[in-house]
């Protein structure tokens, strides 16, 4: 993870514990914050390993895990990787095509209930990129649950829009992320990508895209971690805002 992502999101998250209500002098285990992080597509929990810690030093119970699809629970087309298969590779049908919107969201909530059920009652959403439209949607079917959302470069659609929907204006034509996506989304249900090219040009851009201001052995080392495929679906769903509103009247 880069270091200037890392600094941003302890600070954020930081902030959080605070606007939470935070541990403070003779609280118990169970009434610290807890602090679940999303992670962002082709990612899994893997890129919170060196920020888990500092939010346990600062006093939050931090919490990772993999989004359906993503990580442990991630799946591959048959042709990636395979030589002579590179034209195959653009056009096959993603496993995770019929990964959603929403199980993203039961697999966040799932965590949030095992979490308040072990008694820490102040739970704080972080998601990072795409895991900003997980907040959305968590935050939509269990505001009463959620202590407070941050966002970290985190995608945050307006009522009703999918985030696919910005793909195409003037103002995404500069995204970093564009020159790595391959194949047609529509076809293969899936954003893909190549975490296995070989070609020097490819690779930096892939770089350049995810990790651009870390260092060459910590580039190197992600980029072999990165899944291909980030399932389609969730990003053309849209999310309401009616309970994140509600909730937010209410002063929480």
């Amino acid at each position: 993870m880069p270091d200037i992502f890392k600094r941003h999101l302890f600070k954020a998250a930081a902030a959080s514990v605070a606007m939470a209500g935070g541990p403070v002098a003779g609280t118990t285990r169970h009434e610290r914050t807890a602090i679940v992080l999303v992670h962002g597509g082709w990612h899994g929990a893997w890129c919170y390993e060196r920020l888990l810690p500092l939010l346990t030093a600062g006093g939050a119970v931090a919490v990772a895990r993999d989004l359906p699809g993503h990580g442990l629970g991630a799946r591959f087309p048959a042709s990636h990787g395979r030589p002579g298969q590179e034209a195959a590779f653009l056009a096959e049908r993603s496993p995770l095509a019929g990964v959603g919107l929403g199980d993203y969201a039961d697999s966040v909530i799932a965590t949030i209930d095992a979490l308040r059920a072990a008694g820490h009652r102040r739970v704080v959403l972080a998601g990072h990129s795409m895991g900003g439209i997980v907040l959305h949607a968590v935050g939509e079917r269990a505001s009463e649950k959620i202590a407070a959302l941050v966002y970290i470069a985190g995608n945050m659609p307006g009522p009703g829009v999918p985030i696919g929907a910005y793909f195409g204006l003037p103002e995404a034509a500069s995204a970093r992320v564009n020159p790595v996506l391959l194949g047609d989304p529509a076809t293969t249900g899936a954003f893909r990508i190549d975490p296995l090219a070989t070609g020097g040009a490819y690779r930096a851009a892939l770089r350049d895209a995810f990790y651009n201001d870390a260092t060459d052995a910590d580039a190197a080392a992600t980029l072999h971690l990165l899944s291909p495929d980030m399932p389609f679906a969730p990003m053309t769903t849209p999310v309401s805002y009616t309970h994140l509103r509600a909730h937010e009247t209410r002063g929480n």
